[in-house]
């Protein structure tokens, strides 16, 4: 199931009710509904601060990163780190 549509306000006046995660039973102790907000790691709430946290993380380093599908295989731009 990809979501479910809220039961607990009305819908707004020509609008369908609100439409939210089917995930929000794994999640709703971290959030409210109006919210929905789970950040991954703590401080990163934007796409500069993740891709910052992915590039710096020694933990994150040696995962593959920016690559593209070519036929049915995965081109990876980087290169991991071996120690």
């Amino acid at each position: 199931m990809y979501g479910t549509w809220r039961e607990d306000k009305p819908k707004e006046v020509g609008f369908s009710k609100e439409f939210i995660s089917s995930d929000y039973q794994k999640i709703k102790d971290k959030t409210s509904m109006d919210e929905l907000i789970v950040l991954p790691y703590d401080g990163v709430d934007t796409l500069y601060k993740a891709l910052y946290k992915r590039v710096n993380d020694k933990n994150l380093r040696n995962f593959q990163f920016l690559g593209t599908k070519v036929g049915k295989k995965y081109e990876w731009m980087t290169v991991t780190e071996t120690a």
